[in-house]
């Protein structure tokens, strides 16, 4: 039972990738800035936190870069010329995600193991004590009711819980591709995560996807003794031995999730917004139906 709001303020976005599917185009360009219609990725991801009430945020990245960090600055001259043309509309594109939170980009530390939970390890001085949110860039998710907001509202009814899990339903015979959710009985409550089982070595059909709510004591699990691979250190050895000795609870979104980790999801969650979008919805009804007679 709710007995009280727990404040979660900050999230950490991981991007540590090389976006070695998306090469040669990340020769250059950061997987989280490629376009999904005329945004970067990761501006849907920032927007998304903001929208349910994140101020800092964080993004842990194997290299700086700065065509990331100006995105999220104020280009005066860009900003002046708009101003000056009367292209007020694109402007406000422009500006949206100017002066909404306070970002922050870190380096992973490149003597860490390769995996998710070395990235998170990066950010763990600045997380400190506090709740956050955890994201994988990866992961675009559509839905009328914001999925941070979905998290923060499981996290906040029960405060026992000291973390709260995305899921998602899959068909079960595609279980070997995922990492696996098993809970316990009929409950909620998070047991362990089976990685890329096969379908008879696990009920479940439900998988994690890139968005967690955690107490601080998950730095605690933090730790290379709870690493399953020798070569890589992944987030789900820590949620699995936290899991051991802790409430975590699984929330299955309520809308559609799609990877952008390669060019084909990334196409297909290009569409997914177009239609999605007053703006662009007939215009990409029409491309779909244009190549609908090229495949009859």
């Amino acid at each position: 039972m709710q007995t009280k709001m727990r404040e979660v303020k900050k999230a950490v976005i991981l991007s540590a990738g090389i976006g070695s599917r998306f090469l040669p185009a990340t020769k250059t360009l950061p997987k989280e800035m490629l376009p999904i219609i005329e945004y970067p990725a990761i501006h849907y991801i920032v927007k998304e936190l903001v929208q349910a009430g994140i101020t800092e945020i964080v993004l842990v990245s194997r290299n700086i870069n700065a065509v990331t960090a100006k995105y999220f600055d104020h280009d005066t001259d860009l900003e002046n010329q708009l101003t000056k043309d009367n292209k007020t509309s694109i402007l406000q594109k422009v500006q949206e995600l100017n002066d909404v939170a306070h970002i922050a980009f870190i380096k992973q530390d490149p003597n860490l193991p390769y995996g998710t939970a070395s990235a998170i390890v990066s950010a763990k001085s600045w997380i400190g004590n506090d709740n956050f949110v955890l994201v994988y860039s990866d992961d675009f998710m559509m839905s009328d009711y914001n999925p941070t907001k979905q998290l923060l509202d499981k996290f906040n009814a029960d405060d026992e819980s000291e973390g709260v899990l995305m899921a998602y339903e899959i068909p079960h015979e595609e279980c070997s591709k995922y990492g696996m959710v098993e809970t316990k009985g009929d409950s909620n409550i998070m047991t362990s995560v089976k990685e890329k089982p096969q379908p008879e070595e696990t009920d479940s059909n439900v998988t994690l996807i890139g968005r967690f709510i955690f107490t601080p004591k998950f730095l605690d699990y933090l730790d290379e003794k709870y690493r399953v691979n020798l070569k890589e250190f992944y987030a789900t050895d820590c949620f699995n031995a936290m899991a051991k000795d802790h409430k975590l609870l699984v929330h299955k979104l309520e809308g559609e999730w799609i990877t952008t980790g390669d060019p084909m999801n990334m196409l297909r969650a290009t569409l997914a917004i177009g239609l999605k979008n007053p703006e662009y919805a007939e215009k990409v009804k029409s491309i779909i139906q244009e190549f609908e007679k090229r495949i009859d």
